[in-house]
């Protein structure tokens, strides 16, 4: 080792040390942040607060956000073809966040850090699940593109017909893409400032093609926050004594995270096709 790799090893060694020497992260004696805890309750009250306005204000909250921005639609070309790629692609979507997720994921060296931001990204994927059983347990809310009662004109190019029967709140995609956007925050804030960036057109995108009211993306949100924090109470201080044991099986590891990564930043769109038909042989 020349005095380069030292110095760079120590500078690495004094990054990560800081983070784990800092203060902030109170654990408690079953190995819990309470401060997450009490972070992913306020989130999901916020998560059943945006519910409340989706149900009951409708007209004073959603309809005039997304009213004022359908004004637009069909009037600039462009604009519409670049929602729809939007709303369709998931590589401008699930695909980027994901890779910026990756990108913190080298940048931690700690296995700490490392199992933190795998946590959040999990949390994200139970989120999304748990999103869209709630869509199936809640009353059917209409999403604004079939509302006959809004009026609303579809921009150029609109798929008129998708997603007709799915109910619009929570928004799913929002439940898992803001989840992972706010573990990426959590592990590098740069990389995390390009991922809300990112879910920030991509939700304009799903709003302005009239797939979610406004107040769907924030319960999705909301509902993914609170998955998270409650990821991030967990304690993960125990892996740095198994760091060998985790080295010595890396490959399974980069395999299981590249198919979960696969599979997410698509909306599991795969598994639910094989589960369909699955279904339909049975």
């Amino acid at each position: 080792m020349n005095g380069r790799d030292v110095q760079s090893a120590s500078v690495w060694r004094g990054r990560e040390g800081l983070a784990a020497s800092r203060p902030f992260r109170t654990r408690a004696r079953l190995g819990l942040d309470s401060g997450s805890l009490y972070a992913a309750l306020i989130c999901l009250a916020a998560a059943a607060a945006f519910l409340m306005l989706r149900i009951d204000a409708t007209s004073r909250v959603d309809r005039p956000l997304i009213l004022a921005l359908n004004q637009f639609a069909r009037q600039w070309p462009a604009v519409d073809h670049a929602a729809l790629l939007l709303q369709q692609f998931n590589l401008l979507k699930g695909g980027l966040i994901f890779a910026l997720a990756a990108g913190a994921f080298a940048f931690r060296r700690s296995v700490t850090a490392r199992a933190d931001l795998m946590a959040g990204c999990v949390a994200a994927a139970i989120a999304a699940v748990a999103s869209r059983a709630s869509q199936l347990l809640l009353p059917n809310i209409p999403r604004p593109l079939f509302d006959p009662a809004l009026h609303f004109s579809p921009p150029i190019g609109a798929d008129t017909s998708a997603l007709h029967d799915w109910s619009s709140f929570p928004s799913d995609n929002a439940a898992l893409l803001f989840g992972v956007t706010l573990a990426v925050w959590f592990a590098s804030r740069r990389l995390g400032l390009l991922a809300f960036g990112v879910f920030l057109v991509g939700a304009l995108a799903r709003v302005y093609g009239g797939l979610h009211y406004p107040t769907d993306m924030l319960g999705g949100a909301a509902l993914s926050a609170a998955f998270v924090f409650a990821a991030r109470s967990l304690d993960f201080g125990g892996l740095e004594d198994h760091r060998e044991t985790l080295w010595r099986w890396r490959a399974l590891w980069a395999a299981l995270a590249f198919l979960f990564a696969f599979q997410a930043a698509s909306l599991f769109d795969d598994l639910r096709a094989i589960a369909a038909l699955i279904r339909q042989w049975s």
